[in-house]
């Protein structure tokens, strides 16, 4: 997935902040490399990036502080200080044409509201407090952290908990939990996001029905809900088929369907668990999807041992795009050695990552 901002922008803000040329050439061309020649995007995920996303949003700082706002800004959320409401809905009209004239970069409505003084004051006392919505939230974070260590990053295995404690966090009360959140007038969807981020640590299967089952309420959590069905851990191979098949309903749901980031991260799951699966779905799906879908399919062709299949696609592979090839090159490092070897050794692959990815798939 990518951020869109313009390449030119980054190359201009690197030359300005005195990178030698062949240095920011070097910054473009990877950045190129990963959008498959558009000339937009960076992606998600690596740290480097932030600091390339933060160079793309000085000409944006200047811009606003030169008209006189008093702002403080953190990635992409920017916070304007104004002296009345109506200052604030003037300042949101001209934070709108900075946007749009600077990068074509619009406000998100959902995110976009003005607050009086008090009522910001308390967004903020929210934002830095452990606001668990109920007892029982409260006790599992509190197991949660008795795991972790306290650490928000770390992964506990199943194994480390003992069975007592897996036992009393059972889908019921999970269930309750996530209920109690998207049955308040307005959703603490900032809450409620973190709150998946930790059962991700633990991977406990109990929030998988009702995710799937509320996933139009849930729709601004869909990452994390990802995320967090990647995680799950200790559930047979049938009971992730059935899992695949709830998946695969979302992908042609209303919802989703004119989503390109659910969509892709729908998809993603397909090529991580191999129970899953439904390949048969996803092959049918290929002739007719996107880019960006076909090579997620490609990737769970290897994840579903679909080596047959994959050879099949081999003439298609010069009017594959660049991810495409990269993820078909992945797959088919599961055919016989001699096979894969001597369909590689045809083609060139002059960026660096292709070369070793060649390497590793000829010699796997």
């Amino acid at each position: 997935m990518t951020i869109t901002i313009y390449h030119h922008i980054v190359e201009n803000q690197l030359i300005e902040s005195s990178f030698p040329n062949q240095v920011t050439k070097w910054v473009v061309n990877l950045l190129e490399s990963t959008t498959a020649g558009v000339s937009r995007g960076v992606p998600i995920g690596p740290h480097p990036i932030h600091l390339l996303a933060e160079a793309a949003m000085i000409p944006i700082d200047n811009s606003i502080n030169t008209q006189g706002f008093v702002f403080l800004r953190y990635a992409d959320d920017i916070v304007v200080f104004c002296q009345s409401e109506q200052d604030a809905k003037n300042a949101l009209a001209r934070l709108a044409s900075i946007l749009d004239k600077q990068q074509r970069l619009m406000l998100q409505r959902h995110k976009t509201k003005i607050y009086n003084s008090e009522e910001f004051r308390d967004v903020c006392r929210r934002m830095i407090e452990d606001r668990p919505i109920s007892v029982e939230e409260d006790k599992i974070l509190k197991l949660i952290r008795k795991y972790s260590g306290g650490n928000p990053y770390r992964t506990v295995t199943y194994n480390q908990i003992s069975e007592e404690d897996w036992e009393y966090i059972t889908e019921g009360l999970i269930s309750n939990i996530i209920y109690e959140y998207i049955n308040q007038e307005e959703i603490d969807y900032i809450r409620l996001r973190w709150f998946y981020r930790r059962l991700a640590q633990i991977g406990h299967p109990g929030a998988i029905e009702v995710s799937l089952r509320e996933i139009s309420k849930l729709s601004p959590c869909f990452a994390n809900i990802c995320t967090y069905l990647a995680s799950v851990q200790s559930i047979d191979a049938e009971k992730w088929k059935y899992i695949g098949g709830k998946l695969l309903e979302l992908l042609d749901s209303q919802d989703v369907i004119n989503n390109e980031f659910f969509r892709l991260s729908i998809l993603s799951l397909f090529t991580r668990n191999k129970h899953i699966n439904h390949f048969s779905v996803l092959v049918n799906k290929f002739p007719t999807s996107e880019s960006f879908v076909r090579r997620e399919i490609l990737l769970a062709a290897s994840q579903n041992l679909a080596f047959d299949w994959l050879r099949e696609q081999k003439e298609n592979y010069q009017s594959m795009d660049p991810w495409q090839k990269m993820a078909f090159i992945y797959g088919i490092s599961g055919l016989p050695k001699d096979e894969k070897k001597f369909f590689i050794n045809r083609f060139s692959f002059p960026r660096a990552f292709e070369s070793i990815l060649s390497k590793w798939a000829k010699n796997l």
